[in-house]
């Protein structure tokens, strides 16, 4: 009986270690995880300002050149907004189906 407790103590006592080092083990990967989603936030915000100076810089463009036509009065560029020739549809309908004669009477 003295040996099954002896047993029994060593098997806590193994199973408290594994226990101790998965925790340290996930606490490790928690903290890297945690590392590696910090640094990719900073290389987001870090490219955020570079993004929205390069929008801003097209979108100026845009618009001077969009001064520039209707100045000049250049509507070569121009489309309607709304489609003046009806298209054709992709298929025909389907055919009515035949309809018999009325019964007389």
């Amino acid at each position: 009986e003295r040996e099954e407790r002896l047993l029994e103590l060593a098997r806590r006592e193994s199973d408290t270690r594994a226990g101790k080092r998965y925790a340290l083990g996930a606490a490790h990967r928690a903290q890297s995880e945690k590392s590696r989603q910090e640094v990719m936030l900073q290389e987001v915000l870090s490219d955020l300002g570079t993004v929205q100076s390069q929008r801003r810089d097209a979108s100026e463009r845009r618009g001077r050149e969009l001064q520039r036509r209707c100045k000049e009065a250049d509507w070569s560029n121009a489309t309607s907004a709304i489609q003046t020739v009806r298209r054709r549809p992709a298929h025909l309908p389907a055919p009515l189906p035949a309809q018999s004669p009325a019964p007389p009477g």
